[in-house]
């Protein structure tokens, strides 16, 4: 996160590109449900004709409990109080068993 600094954010070059990006909703993926939901697909056009595309079919479970709260403890700093940072490790291990997701706007609450 450390990189998303305002001069990058306004650097030029990063706009210029920005702009020439396209994200568009793959219809037979979301069909498929969450099963696929991290499934992805990147196709390049270089100015010299040449077209690229790689596929990445990433498995739902991509991070572990203890990967997803190191993560979140990693990037939660940039936008929250230390205090708060601490509080949702608990509700996130079995985030997908929970009947309903009041333990963890809870915890995320001030």
């Amino acid at each position: 996160m450390n990189q998303f600094t305002a001069a990058a954010l306004d650097d030029p070059r990063r706009i210029a590109l920005a702009e020439r990006v396209n994200v568009l909703d793959d219809p037979a993926k979301t069909v498929r449900g969450s099963a696929v939901r991290h499934a992805v697909r990147v196709d390049i056009h270089l100015t010299d004709g040449t077209a690229i595309e790689q596929q990445m079919d990433a498995p739902r479970a991509f991070a572990s409990d203890s990967e997803f709260v190191g993560r979140f403890r990693g990037l939660a700093p940039h936008g929250m109080e230390p205090v708060r940072v601490e509080r949702p490790s608990d509700p996130v291990p079995g985030l997908d068993d929970l009947p309903d997701a009041g333990d963890l706007t809870r915890a995320l609450a001030p």
